[in-house]
């Protein structure tokens, strides 16, 4: 790979992951088994996604699964309702999805 020099004032880069070298990218792109050490999701235990008609979902990769609506419920309230628990209990027994190894929800917590 060629290497760029940069001046100091250029804004720092920050790999998430941060692998290095061509064969750790190449994998990253080639093979969404590799986690790279990000197996585990803590964003739907720490984030709340709401869509602009109230509907409230546990993951941004996941706006169709709708654990209900803040017209009807407070955060709180969806917060622990069953369907919420539900999709943090698949993860934590299932594992992860397919889609969660690139989720930038994933890796940078």
């Amino acid at each position: 790979m060629t290497q760029l020099k940069l001046s100091m004032s250029a804004p720092a880069v920050t790999l998430i992951p941060p692998f290095t070298g061509e064969d750790n990218l190449k994998t990253y792109y080639n093979d969404h088994r590799a986690t790279f050490g990000f197996d585990r999701c803590l964003s739907i235990f720490q984030v709340v996604e709401v869509d602009s008609n109230g509907d409230l979902s546990p993951c941004r990769d996941y706006h169709d699964y709708v654990v209900g609506n803040l017209k009807e419920a407070t955060i709180t309230e969806l917060w622990n309702s069953e369907a919420y628990r539900r999709f943090r209990r698949s993860l934590a027994a299932e594992g992860l999805m397919p889609v969660c190894s690139r989720c930038c929800g994933l890796m940078g917590y």
